[in-house]
């Protein structure tokens, strides 16, 4: 019902972008999240006829828990004189957003490597119980602890190489405490397939990033274009959604394939 009672708050800032002040302006929601992009003075008008028109609905905008980001320190004095009396906090650096990131290229790697950070001590206190409970750990890696960096993988592009490290506690730490002995590379390979395919449903994370960023931009792409248009009650259609989930999971399924064979071919080598 909150989610609802946002629609006509969207209709009505929809409606302002009718003058060369708000060109090229957009906003998005996500339920009672409000995010918008452009110019200054068009991020003002929208946010004061937010302020304007959200508590109608039930809505008040908390100007202590938003954010602006300008592209630049330059435009950081401007930004302080436009909207530094609201106690908004104005960055030029980035923001985390919706489990994601927005901001500089320096920004993300700190961002990612500080979240790489805490997932390492995550396999890592795994791997301790993992020399009592093996099985326990494992099922734990494999149905919750794998899934935390999932969503960042989905949303930030070109992060393959902040996972080296996460990888490496996997291979060397978590993985010989669960089997009982270190591991080959080899034997890592084949730990990274699927249940079915005689893995362990283990992927590697730094291997992993492009392709689950690649497949989320696939899906997501028809909900991009609407949000691009700024059709506020365009929906996208669930169907070409589904086709998309679809299509890429049997990219992912003959990924897992190939792979296969080839390891099939390494052993028939080496034997």
């Amino acid at each position: 019902f909150y989610v609802i009672s946002t629609v006509p708050i969207i209709r009505s800032l929809a409606n302002e972008k009718v003058d060369p002040v708000t060109e090229n302006f957009k906003q998005a929601w996500f339920a009672d999240d409000a995010t918008a992009a452009g110019k200054l003075m068009g991020i003002l008008k929208w946010w004061n006829k937010l302020v304007d028109i959200g508590p109608r609905y039930g809505y008040f905008p908390n100007p202590k828990k938003c954010v602006l980001i300008v592209k630049n320190e330059s435009m950081r004095e401007r930004a302080d004189e436009v909207f530094g009396h609201f106690g908004i906090q104005i960055t030029s650096k980035g923001q985390r957003h919706l489990g994601a990131i927005v901001g500089t290229p320096e920004y993300k790697e700190e961002y990612i490597r500080e979240k790489v950070e805490e997932w390492k001590e995550d396999v890592k206190t795994l791997a301790s119980i993992a020399k009592k409970e093996p099985q326990g750990a494992y099922s734990a890696m494999v149905f919750a602890i794998q899934h935390r960096w999932k969503f960042i993988q989905r949303t930030v592009p070109e992060i393959s190489e902040y996972f080296d490290e996460l990888e490496y506690e996997i291979h060397n730490t978590l993985l010989p405490a669960i089997i009982g002995r270190e591991i080959s590379d080899l034997e890592r390979d084949f730990i990274a397939l699927p249940v079915r395919l005689g893995g362990l449903g283990i992927p590697l994370p730094n291997k992993e990033c492009r392709y689950e960023y690649e497949a989320s931009r696939q899906v997501t792409n028809s909900l991009k274009e609407v949000i691009i248009s700024q059709k506020i009650m365009e929906t996208c259609s669930k169907k070409v959604i589904e086709n998309a989930k679809k299509h890429m999971k049997m990219l992912k399924g003959n990924r897992s394939k190939v792979a296969y064979r080839q390891l099939l071919g390494i052993l028939d080598v080496s034997t």
